[in-house]
């Protein structure tokens, strides 16, 4: 759990000056909109890495370009 928490502080660390995000799923209907379970975590997440340093301002950015990839949750499925 502590691994995933610095991944992701890192990430998110990254985050901040980078370039928008440009999707690299085969087809814009890959991704979706959030559903409540996303949205949900996201939500749950954001004290973990307030307290981890993470700027509110830079984890709102970050988690806005968020989406979930369709194609991806199928093919996990059918592993």
């Amino acid at each position: 759990m502590r691994f995933a928490l610095a991944l992701i502080v890192v990430f998110l660390g990254s985050c901040g000056s980078a370039p928008p995000v440009t999707s690299t799923a085969s087809t814009p209907s890959d991704w979706s909109a959030r559903d409540d379970g996303l949205t949900a975590w996201i939500e749950a997440f954001k004290p973990k890495a307030l307290a981890a340093g993470i700027s509110a301002d830079v984890y709102d950015r970050s988690m806005a370009r968020v989406g979930l990839n369709q194609s991806a949750i199928e093919k996990d499925r059918n592993q």
